[in-house]
């Protein structure tokens, strides 16, 4: 992880946008190295489901064009997703996972206002690629790839007998009094 955001350094400078991707990738490394031990893993299916999100998001970035010719508000908008997703990944803690996994239900941070905030961050990114030229079908896209993600998580979290409760306290799941 923490490569990547050094070349992209390396290849663009340091632009605001590189520069909030290598907080996010740093953020990442750093929940990799302090993850705790399966409680439960997902099924082949559920593991499917996060995978389209993942592809589409890199779609998005690489077809935006480099990061410096971005318009200010698209990297505005970029450098927004990233605090917010960072913030959300690292209220995981231990429990962070790229793929669907129960460690410890989390009730922290933003995770007491929505229950997938991280990937409300997830598409505020390719939301800012599509502002910055990307291709506007990942972001069209994207949106029923979360809808499957989140689904697919939801039924690995069940498995925790506080995820009920939890359920209950925070209703939405992506967009505060939508979904």
């Amino acid at each position: 992880m923490l490569s990547w955001g050094v070349l992209g350094l390396l290849a663009d400078g340091p632009v605001p946008v590189r520069l909030a991707l290598l907080g996010l990738d740093l953020v990442v490394a750093w929940l990799f190295v302090r993850r705790s031990a399966l409680q439960s893993e997902a099924s082949p299916r559920e593991l499917a489901t996060a995978l389209p999100s993942l592809v589409l998001g890199g779609w998005a970035f690489v077809g935006a064009g480099p990061p410096g010719d971005w318009p200010l508000t698209a990297q505005a908008l970029f450098g927004l997703g990233a605090l917010w997703t960072a913030c959300s990944l690292a209220s995981l803690g231990s429990s962070f996972a790229v793929l669907p996994a129960l460690r410890a239900l989390v009730r922290r941070g933003p995770y007491r206002l929505l229950r997938h905030p991280a990937y409300l961050g997830e598409a505020l990114l390719v939301g800012a690629c599509v502002l910055a030229g990307g291709p506007w079908q990942a972001l069209v896209a994207l949106i029923p790839a979360l809808v499957l993600r989140i689904r697919g998580e939801e039924r690995v979290l069940t498995a925790d007998p506080a995820w009920s409760d939890y359920a209950a306290s925070v209703r939405y799941r992506l967009l505060p009094g939508l979904w």
